[in-house]
């Protein structure tokens, strides 16, 4: 975390015209708030399609519920994405994610809102999960690194806005290609890193996650998911969106299971799926 202001969020907003907003309660919310969030489990492998099944699940540990509306969710290296359109925008924006929030004390799964077609119950049915879990469509969801000895480690991060965006990347064009990547998350409000040498390995179907024991940020306290283990279970087939490649009924997690336990301050993410079996 490098930001040290207040941040303002509205919460239940139906409406909002210029400075007007109709039936909203607007937050305050204290630059502790972002320390409470932790990420606490991560699909980064899915068996069947990486880039449309992987997810990251963030839990606010905090008093005080958290909105990522008009947010930039994205990973160091690839090429940063182009355009003014955040990655997290709510409909009544404009956007397509029909929640944006993270209440206190509980978790929200971040997912690839175009694998679903952005539809929140679709993801729920995919993971047979309770209709008031908490969901955030991603529009642009970053390609989380599977990891291998050639590309070891992953960074991901959420930063408030473009300028903050922008600010963690560079060029690094050739002659031949211009290129503009993201290199850092020194203007992020969060990032965490998942590496090979300490984070359990992929098993291209099942999610990591934080055990609920020490701190979250050192992959010693995290375990590969396991079935009938601390909620885990297999995904389910979704065939309705007629999207190809659909998700593995042999996927692997527990997504939107509020863990236990308390990190050490600042950020952690407890829940990685990067390796699905369907990619």
């Amino acid at each position: 975390m490098v930001r040290q202001w207040n941040r303002m969020v509205t919460v239940g907003c139906a409406v909002a015209t210029g400075c007007l907003m109709i039936g909203c309660r607007v937050l305050l919310l204290p630059e502790s708030a972002w320390g409470e969030l932790q990420v606490t489990e991560i699909m980064f492998n899915p068996k069947n399609a990486d880039t449309d099944w992987e997810w990251v699940e963030i839990r606010n540990a905090g008093t005080v519920a958290v909105d990522l509306d008009n947010y930039w969710f994205d990973d160091v290296g690839p090429a940063a994405i182009a355009g003014s359109v955040p990655h997290i925008r709510h409909i009544a924006g404009g956007g397509k994610a029909v929640n944006t929030v993270i209440p206190a004390g509980q978790v929200a799964v971040l997912y690839d809102g175009a694998a679903v077609d952005f539809n929140d119950d679709e993801f729920r049915a995919n993971w047979d999960m309770a209709a008031n879990t908490h969901l955030i469509a991603v529009e642009f969801f970053p390609s989380l690194n599977n990891l291998s000895s050639t590309n070891p480690t992953e960074t991901f991060a959420i930063w408030s806005d473009e300028t903050a965006y922008r600010m963690d990347t560079a060029d690094v064009s050739t002659t031949e290609v211009p290129r503009i990547n993201v290199v850092q998350t020194s203007s992020a409000l969060l990032s965490f890193t998942y590496d090979r040498d300490t984070f359990p390995s992929s098993n291209n179907v099942a999610s990591i996650y934080w055990t609920g024991v020490g701190d979250g940020t050192k992959g010693e306290n995290w375990l590969r998911s396991e079935p009938g283990q601390d909620g885990a279970i297999t995904s389910l087939d979704m065939t309705t969106t007629g999207r190809s490649p659909l998700n593995s009924a042999d996927d692997l997690g527990s997504p939107g299971e509020v863990p236990f336990g308390s990190f050490a301050d600042g950020v952690s993410i407890t829940e990685i799926m990067y390796n699905p079996r369907s990619g």
